[in-house]
């Protein structure tokens, strides 16, 4: 079971802004496993996935 501190401690690690990687627009906020996503600012299309060491499936 995961307690509120395990919990922040994920976020602090992996929670965080995904931009676009050409005009830096934010995209989105958060944990991210495998997401494609096209830029409403530059329409650049973008391939984001996830980072094993974020505790995903635990």
């Amino acid at each position: 079971m995961k307690t509120s501190q395990d919990t922040t401690s994920i976020q602090e690690r992996c929670g965080e802004d995904i931009r676009c990687r050409r005009c830096r627009r934010l995209l989105m906020k958060g944990l991210v496993v495998k997401v494609e996503v096209k830029c409403p600012k530059c329409g650049s299309l973008q391939l984001f996935g996830g980072r094993p060491e974020c505790g995903m499936g635990e």
